[in-house]
């Protein structure tokens, strides 16, 4: 593992408190019935692995993916600089999301 990452990944929750924490928030959201924003969880999204979903309402949205071997979050932030919706007239994507294809 990367030295610079080790001590950060060290303090993150793990995978199971994570989906536990998205659960709860899901109930509440479905409870008080947000206007815009919704958070979701799939217990069964795919074979062994759980899937968890945030979208703002304005454009932004969130996604957990856990598995057996861990969990992979993926975000998108529309108004973020690095984004090419965050600035008009640009509509390709930029060079390091090409990249990690």
């Amino acid at each position: 593992m990367n030295p610079a990452v080790s001590p950060l990944a060290a303090r993150l929750p793990t995978p199971a408190t994570v989906a536990r924490w998205w659960v709860s928030v899901t109930a509440f959201d479905a409870i008080l019935g947000g206007e815009w924003a919704s958070f979701a969880f799939d217990p069964e999204w795919g074979e062994k692995e759980h899937c968890a979903t945030y979208r703002s309402g304005s454009g932004d949205d969130a996604s957990v993916t856990f598995t057996a071997r861990g969990a992979f979050l993926r975000g998108f932030d529309h108004e973020c600089a690095l984004s090419p919706w965050g600035r008009d007239g640009v509509r390709s994507t930029p060079e390091f999301s090409r990249a990690c294809r």
